[in-house]
């Protein structure tokens, strides 16, 4: 996906995780190593925990974290002090636009394929 790609060239962005509303990691982009062992945190715990949250940005350490709520899970980004927050959100969006639309693709797809 374009978008993931063009979020990974910013500035100071250390990586990126999109979790299904089941907790399934679906994307896993990393850049920093420190993050390469993400998928065995738990995650549903996590989801649960937020499900009533919308976006949200946190500093911890030396680090900020973005995570934005989509209808079909989350975004978890993970970038350095100097990460250009307007357009991570600028791409968290269009990745939440692009998942909507394959989404719908997929519908009509299963639709038409069930009639034949």
């Amino acid at each position: 996906m374009k978008t993931i790609k063009d979020i990974l060239e910013l500035e100071d962005i250390k990586g990126l995780v999109l979790l299904s509303n089941n907790g399934q990691m679906l994307i896993k982009e990393t850049i920093d190593p420190l993050f390469d062992n993400i998928e065995q945190q738990p995650w549903l715990l996590f989801l649960n925990e937020m499900k009533d949250t919308n976006e949200l940005e946190f500093i911890y350490q030396d680090d900020k974290f973005y995570i934005r709520k989509s209808e079909n899970g989350m975004i978890f980004i993970w970038m350095g002090a100097f990460a250009p927050m307007s357009m991570v959100r600028l791409h968290s969006n269009l990745i939440i636009q692009s998942l909507k639309k394959d989404q719908k693709s997929n519908i009509l797809k299963r639709f038409f394929q069930k009639g034949n």
